[in-house]
């Protein structure tokens, strides 16, 4: 009998069967052996494609009517109880939602019936990686009014953030108007006179950021967009499917955005009509920029099939 502690790790030597007795200073379990138990402990647990927020625990069992397999795992160090219980169905299981450059134990037993579950296996400690810190794949802006102006990009991870500077043109970065930890995909600056403008931006993971990226410009001296207009644009059809069609009577660089802002396509459309390929995209609102001389404009272009 063992006496003085709650830890079942504390009983690997013993049955399944136990009684609890409790005051205000002990906690006492009996356990009993059974030697008909054939409910085995799992054995070779281990932890492969260990990133940064997830791992992937297996496991050997032997045969036997197992069910299920209960995992406990948490921090290095922390007590028993207090360890996250998952279950699984198989003898892998992929352990979510983990901190980055973290050091964690799991253990694994198995599930033999209502009340029947093996002994813990022995533990199995890992180290999570650290986020891969990476700037956003396309940058874009587009004007709202006369002294406004709205920066977008691409979130590389929904765990990092982006810190945002801003200044006239060939402003010293550190002198600027800075914004820091963006949980956003843009932001948007005020208060801007009809001049050119530089800005920067940086993307934080937690434990580490990628260097300053920049300097990029936009010219508030252009006119608002919605009298900056191309003439003879014409996009068909509306919703699209598998081709998009834009007749125009210049030539002009475009590029185009998924429903998440991310740059799919880019490129130059010839006067007359151009199609673009649309067959590999999924369904939703695309924007499409063209650009000439300077000027912008920004089309809707929505795919459903």
């Amino acid at each position: 009998m063992y006496a003085g502690s709650a830890d079942p790790l504390a009983f690997a030597s013993c049955g399944n069967l136990q009684n609890v007795i409790m005051n205000n200073t002990w906690v006492v379990q009996v356990y009993t052996s059974d030697s008909s138990n054939t409910c085995h402990t799992p054995t070779a647990l281990q932890a492969g494609q260990v990133g940064f927020d997830s791992a992937r625990l297996s496991w050997t069992q032997s045969p036997g009517s197992v069910t299920q397999w209960q995992i406990a795992y948490g921090f290095s160090g922390t007590t028993f109880s207090n360890l996250q219980l998952n279950l699984s169905n198989s003898t892998q299981s992929t352990l979510p939602n983990l901190q980055q450059a973290s050091t964690y134990t799991a253990y694994v037993r198995a599930i033999c019936g209502a009340g029947d579950t093996s002994n813990w296996s022995q533990p199995v400690t890992f180290t999570t990686d650290t986020m891969p810190c990476t700037v956003p794949d396309s940058t874009w802006w587009f004007k709202r009014g006369n002294t406004t102006a709205t920066i977008y990009w691409s979130p590389t991870h929904s765990l990092s953030t982006v810190n945002f500077e801003h200044g006239p043109t060939g402003f010293t970065r550190g002198t600027g108007t800075l914004v820091s930890n963006l949980l956003t995909d843009s932001v948007r600056v005020f208060n801007l006179q009809a001049i050119t403008y530089d800005y920067y931006y940086q993307v934080n993971c937690n434990l580490s950021t990628t260097s300053w990226q920049g300097p990029f410009t936009f010219n508030m001296s252009t006119a608002s967009l919605p009298s900056q207009r191309m003439s003879n644009v014409r996009i068909f059809p509306q919703p699209a499917s598998d081709f998009i069609y834009i007749d125009i009577d210049r030539t002009v660089i475009y590029h185009l955005y998924d429903p998440k802002g991310k740059l799919v396509a880019k490129g130059t459309l010839d006067t007359g009509i151009t199609k673009i390929d649309m067959r590999s995209a999924t369904n939703g609102l695309y924007l499409l920029q063209l650009e000439r001389q300077g000027q912008l404009q920004m089309h809707k272009i929505l795919i459903n099939r």
